[in-house]
């Protein structure tokens, strides 16, 4: 017999799809301001492609 945790999982996904879900920027200017270094994840410069989840914190041209 299988047993199920109640466990959270947070789903990672791309930075770029991230900041569209939170009207931000479309996923292109995401790209575009990652490229630029303009965006952090958790204090560190984001790379294209990184995968974040709901844990991690964003920030924008020093904004939150």
């Amino acid at each position: 017999m299988m047993c199920r945790q109640n466990k959270v999982m947070s789903k990672e996904i791309r930075i770029n799809k991230r900041l569209a879900e939170l009207g931000l920027c479309s996923r292109r200017e995401g790209d575009d301001l990652i490229s630029r270094g303009q965006v952090l994840v958790n204090g560190k410069k984001a790379v294209m492609g990184e995968k974040v989840s709901e844990r991690d914190k964003i920030e924008i041209k020093g904004k939150q």
